[in-house]
């Protein structure tokens, strides 16, 4: 069986879904931890095509909700690993495509998964053999001059919050986590408190005024802005500003960090 790095199949994958999830105003959120395997043996455009169908069942459908697609590792050995794959969604389709469903249940049976509807989407049961050559390889490499380094998540999705702290946190960056534009805006305009790196969700500036504050105590404390858009975001003029959209993988967000880095 050929080896796949899994990571960039999916990041591949998510890249296409996106067009699916903004056609109807709908975001993706997407999360494997990057202290999972990376390197997998089995035909995962299978399971990535059961996915697409699950994923599809709910974005062609539904409008203005939140897709997210979560890997749980259940149990692991030396010869495989065990997920709980769910794919939710907040809002349920008035149509439900059984084509969709049966299409993925058939994928998914050649793999010897098992596919079941919960409460508020799916969840895939699938044993993943892993290479022979070794098991977890080992995630992205610290980001050595970002730690010690201040950080505001302002972001009210509670799993984008965690798959962005997790990341942080492994690179030594201490965090703060503000839930409205006013509190983080109180912790932008403190005195004593100076952030180095401030991601924020893209609904927090899509107001004019708030937005060319932020811009101007970006000059004055020199703080670098990730902006989190479910969306192609438009072009801001800040030489410290970037985006991260979503769905990202960790490996987006990694790259991410590493051009904030290089910029501070």
């Amino acid at each position: 069986m050929k080896n796949v790095d899994f990571v960039a199949q999916m990041e591949l994958f998510l890249e296409a879904l996106f067009k699916d999830a903004t056609a109807r105003n709908n975001a993706i959120v997407f999360n494997y931890n990057p202290n999972y395997p990376r390197y997998l043996s089995f035909e995962a455009h299978k399971l990535i095509g059961a996915i697409k169908n699950l994923s599809r069942y709910y974005l062609k459908e539904v409008t203005n909700s939140k897709l997210s697609i979560i890997f749980n590792i259940v149990n692991y050995s030396l010869t495989s690993v065990h997920f709980d794959i769910y794919i939710k969604c907040t809002t349920v389709p008035l149509k439900q495509n059984k084509k969709l469903i049966n299409e993925a249940d058939v994928l998914l049976s050649e793999l010897n998964a098992h596919i079941n509807q919960i409460v508020d989407g799916f969840c895939i049961n699938i044993n993943i053999p892993l290479p022979k050559s070794g098991t977890f390889k080992k995630r992205n490499s610290k980001i050595s001059n970002l730690s010690g380094k201040n950080a505001i998540i302002a972001c009210e999705d509670k799993d984008i919050f965690s798959i962005i702290s997790h990341e942080l946190s492994f690179h030594g960056l201490k965090l703060n986590r503000q839930k409205s534009f006013e509190s983080l805006n109180l912790h932008i305009k403190d005195a004593i408190f100076k952030p180095d790196i401030i991601f924020v969700q893209k609904e927090y500036l899509s107001d004019k005024a708030r937005l060319d504050e932020m811009l101007t105590y970006q000059k004055l404390k020199n703080f670098y802005i990730v902006i989190i858009s479910k969306d192609e975001a438009k072009s801001i003029k800040s030489e410290k500003m970037i985006t991260l959209r979503q769905p990202f993988t960790s490996d987006s967000l990694h790259e991410t960090l590493g051009i904030v880095a290089r910029n501070l």
